[in-house]
């Protein structure tokens, strides 16, 4: 169907026919009519006192209506950011902003209806409609008021003196409150504007240095220990220990295979990007970098957030040039889903910008995929915000969502110097902080359940892990202090198998690995992991074919070439003449 066409019967007319004229639909005593095509136009007719009369509707205006603000629902309203890039930067409701308050259409039309309650001639009135058409508003709001102001009896001094007070405020926005008094009319006021969760000053030490050329910095020191630290997204960072440059360089070899960091700097530089996209194409921009580094008995956080596009370039050579001061030997980038995402990023926007990827290009500790590891399937998901909840008890509090943090770039570029800008552009800083502190803190988690696992599920994990980093040894002894204790008859199972599957790859430890087989085949009747395994342990290396036989055929899922030919073996072996004993005559 064509466009014209479809817009006919958007508007309730007929569709047109190419060869003949085309007229409107009509209203008949309240009932739309579509009009008959002919060849010419036909002019209307005259109505009769007997007959309705035919009035032509206007051809309906499609109208563009703002999103209804009042159903907003989220964080995003709550921290400001829908307000300020949606609705708009709210203003001050002091004596001299409510004076020039900007108005909308219907504070507009309330505040005509309000003064019009007094007698007035109609000169007066149409002195009056022309000052009304004097303000800036929409049409449709002018007309509003043109006819309220046309029914109202008032004096035409205090109605004109009164509308050119209205006619001063542009009808774009939405006024905090509107004060116009007329003689024996009421004060009228406009609802409030809605409250937003309150802004938490930055410290002093937090704040952001100047700018440094189409971009800007900040270096914090947080403390290892519990005590003295900033009241970061109200204090959910406070009690929140850290390990130490020591610490953090033993367990590193244990959280990555093959890293051995050496002695003085950092044995990890921890990365975290925040971007105006959720993919790693070229339209994706880290317009904020931060890294932090155990230095100094504190860890070391700094970030750079860009003000002008093109100052990407000296913003990103800063920045690795710090990640080269602050790494030690051997040291290694942490992040978390860094790997798959924030370096891969980075290495584009270099090689765009004509830097090099040196720097980048070194081990990387990625904590995601650990942390899914350890800890998938014990909680909601594996979401840093999460976890930090579940493993480190940590709770933010006014924290900015990830989604809502590209609307506050653009609106930073936009206008850097306004304050609510620059107040949510903090938040914003906050929360890249956060997730940069937390990063150490969730690494020696994970190291501590590796090292020491808290319960038999958590010891196979960590087997897992340790097996998966090619530390057999390291792996047998994690589960040989947790298979002899008591658990769920799965957790066993799943504990048993990886045990008895590391023990058979070594001939001394063989028969160990059938015992456990064994077990399982107790604990779980039919298991044909556990069947399988162990019929091949009998026919291959002890010869018992017919207990093979009996396991292989007690799976709930029995192989049959197995069994087959398990039944020939036997069968072969049972006919076949035995050996001639000494001294035995033949018959």
């Amino acid at each position: 169907m064509m466009l014209r066409a479809r817009v006919a019967l958007h508007l309730g007319q007929r569709r047109p026919e190419p060869d003949v004229g085309w007229a409107p639909a009509v209203l008949v005593d309240e009932r739309v009519q579509a009009a008959e095509p002919v060849a010419r136009p036909i002019a209307p007719a005259v109505p009769t006192s007997t007959e309705p009369v035919a009035r032509p509707i206007a051809p309906a205006v499609p109208t563009i209506t703002a999103p209804d603000t009042s159903r907003v629902r989220g964080e995003a309203y709550a921290h400001g950011v829908y307000r300020l890039f949606v609705r708009g930067t709210p203003r001050r409701t002091g004596p001299r902003e409510v004076a020039r308050a900007p108005v909308a259409a219907p504070a507009l039309r309330e505040a005509t209806r309000e003064v019009a309650r007094a007698p007035v001639a109609a000169p007066a009135q149409r002195e009056v409609t022309r000052e009304v058409a004097r303000a800036p508003v929409a049409a449709s709001a002018q007309r509003e008021v043109t006819r309220e102001v046309a029914r109202a009896p008032v004096a035409a001094p205090a109605l004109r003196e009164a509308t050119r007070e209205v006619a001063r405020a542009p009808a774009r926005a939405v006024a905090p409150s509107l004060a116009t008094r007329a003689p024996g009319a009421a004060l009228h006021e406009a609802a409030p504007a809605r409250a937003v969760a309150p802004v938490v000053p930055i410290d002093q030490g937090m704040a952001f240095g100047p700018d440094l050329g189409g971009f800007v910095r900040r270096a914090v020191d947080w403390p290892l220990v519990p005590g003295a630290r900033p009241a970061l997204l109200g204090g959910a960072l406070a009690r929140l220990g850290l390990p130490d440059a020591g610490r953090m360089r033993a367990l590193l070899p244990r959280l990555l295979a093959g890293a051995a960091p050496g002695p003085g700097g950092s044995p990890v530089v921890f990365l975290d990007v925040e971007t105006t996209a959720l993919d790693r194409g070229a339209g994706a921009l880290a317009f904020m970098v931060g890294i932090a580094a155990l230095v100094d008995g504190a860890l070391r956080v700094e970030q750079w957030i860009l003000t002008r596009l093109s100052a990407e370039s000296a913003m990103l050579a800063e920045v690795l040039a710090r990640v080269v001061a602050l790494a030690g030997p051997g040291a290694t980038l942490g992040s978390f889903n860094g790997a798959s995402f924030d370096v891969p990023l980075l290495r584009t926007r270099l090689r765009r910008a004509g830097l090099p990827t040196t720097s980048l290009e070194r081990a990387h500790l990625d904590l995601l995929p650990l942390a899914r590891r350890m800890w998938r399937g014990r909680g909601p998901d594996c979401r840093l915000v999460t976890l930090e909840r579940t493993q480190l008890g940590v709770r933010r509090v006014h924290d900015i969502e990830g989604h809502e943090i590209p609307a506050v770039f653009w609106a930073w570029l936009r206008n850097p110097a306004d304050p609510e800008v620059q107040a949510v552009m903090g938040r914003v800083a906050d929360h890249n902080l956060a997730d940069l502190v937390t990063l150490p803190a969730l690494g020696a988690a994970i190291g501590a359940c590796i090292e020491a696992p808290g319960d038999l599920d958590m010891a196979v994990r960590a087997a897992e892990h340790s097996l998966s980093a090619g530390r057999r040894d390291e792996a047998l002894a994690l589960l040989g202090d947790w298979l002899g204790r008591a658990a769920a008859p799965a957790q066993r199972r799943r504990a048993l198998l990886l045990a008895a599957d590391l023990l058979r790859r070594d001939e001394a430890s063989r028969g160990r690995a059938a015992e456990l087989w064994a077990e399982v085949c107790r604990i779980c009747p039919g298991d044909p992991a556990a069947h399988e395994a162990l019929a091949k342990h009998l026919e291959h290396h002890t010869g018992e074919l017919g207990r093979a036989l009996e396991v292989a055929r007690g799976s709930v899922a029995p192989c049959p070439r197995r069994v087959a030919r398990l039944r020939r073996k036997l069968a072969g072996s049972r006919s076949a003449p035995g050996p001639l004993r000494i001294g035995a005559q033949a018959c």
